[in-house]
């Protein structure tokens, strides 16, 4: 059975019981299995590496928070969890790379197809457009500063005033989150629309 070294247990303990600043000691000791684990699947020198790390040590604070409860082997745990990030990563980088070859093709749309692949690109900008103005102002402002004007996450960290990067890509997930939560609303709006539209509607008939 192994056994989770006991300043990585303490940790976690710490951290389960609300202790928030134990989060940095969990990554530090979590950060080079997870690199390894990244390293087998992307290169060393790619892009989304550095993003890979940070994006699993985040989804793994967030599991302890959720469950309370530590993995028992929490560094294989974590290795898993970069290891199927990458993999979504290389399958959304393969379906991205088919579709700009002929963005204009017409295709019929899959179970697996994300929702703004079914609304055209002028829709889909629309959308978004509007996704951004429901978000609260901080999480508008930190996903404008990271996507458009790819500002380093260690900038954003000292502006925000956090302790440590992971804060920063914690945000940012719920941040997608919430603006994930808002597209699903105005897709069904716009459909549930369409349909009350005059070939939505159900004919009444006389007589």
């Amino acid at each position: 059975m192994n056994q989770i070294p006991f300043l990585l247990q303490e940790a976690v303990d710490r951290f389960i019981s609300g202790d928030e600043s134990a989060g940095d000691a969990i990554c530090a000791a979590l950060e080079s299995p997870i690199r390894a684990a990244v390293r087998r699947i992307l290169s060393e020198s790619d892009a989304d590496a550095d993003d890979m790390v940070q994006d699993s040590l985040v989804a793994i604070l967030g599991y302890l928070q959720r469950t309370k409860a530590t993995p028992q082997n929490i560094e294989a745990f974590a290795s898993t969890i970069a290891r199927n990030r990458c993999v979504n990563l290389m399958h959304w980088r393969r379906r991205r790379r088919a579709l700009d070859v002929d963005r204009m093709a017409d295709r019929i749309p899959d179970l697996v197809a994300s929702p703004l692949d079914l609304v055209d690109e002028q829709k889909t900008q629309e959308l978004l457009a509007l996704v951004l103005s429901k978000l609260d102002e901080p999480c508008r402002a930190l996903l404008d500063s990271i996507y458009r004007a790819e500002r380093s996450i260690e900038e954003l960290r000292e502006e925000l005033g956090l302790k440590t990067v992971q804060a920063v890509y914690y945000r940012k997930d719920v941040c997608i989150k919430k603006a994930q939560k808002i597209l699903n609303q105005e897709l069904l709006s716009s459909l549930r629309a369409e349909g009350d539209g005059p070939r939505g509607k159900t004919e009444r008939r006389d007589g």
